[in-house]
Parts: structure tokens; sequence; C-alpha cells
């Protein structure tokens, strides 16, 4: 699984991937193994992105509130 998520981020135009957590962020971060991605890192809040940072990524935008309906606005503004 770890190889098929990196080759798929690797070779397919993919704009951006979310974080809804600390632990989706940790999990997708390993699962990678520590893949370059040519990406736009979205967190839902200062506690996730902080575990992104963790990994040595940076995040280029971060919720203005920690609900869905702010990650939705921050993928559209981290996107425009």
């Amino acid at each position: 699984l770890q190889l098929q998520i990196s080759e798929i981020l690797k070779n397919e135009s993919i704009d951006a991937v979310t974080f809804t957590s600390s632990s989706t962020a940790q999990n997708f971060f390993e699962a990678i193994d520590g893949a370059k991605l040519k990406t736009k890192f979205i967190s839902i809040g200062p506690v996730t992105s902080k575990t992104v940072r963790h990994f040595h990524r940076p995040v280029h935008r971060e919720a203005r509130m920690s609900t869905i309906e702010s990650l939705a606005g921050a993928v559209l503004e981290a996107l425009r």
C-alpha cells in the first residue's frame, strides 16, 4: 500500500492533500515514506499543522476553525 500511495502521488496531478487530524497526517507521511510530492498540504487546525511540520512539510493553509466547512474554505483559498 505504501508504494501505491507514493506512486499515485508522484505520477498523478494531485492539487492538495487535506488532513482532518494529527493521526491522518502522521499515517499519510509514514505511508509515503519520505517521497517528494508537489502538492499543497492543508490542515484542519493548529495541532494537525504541527504534525505536518514534524514531517518537515509545509502547511499551505490552515482552516480558520476546526470544522470541515472551514477546511473546505482553506482548500478553495489554497487552490486560487
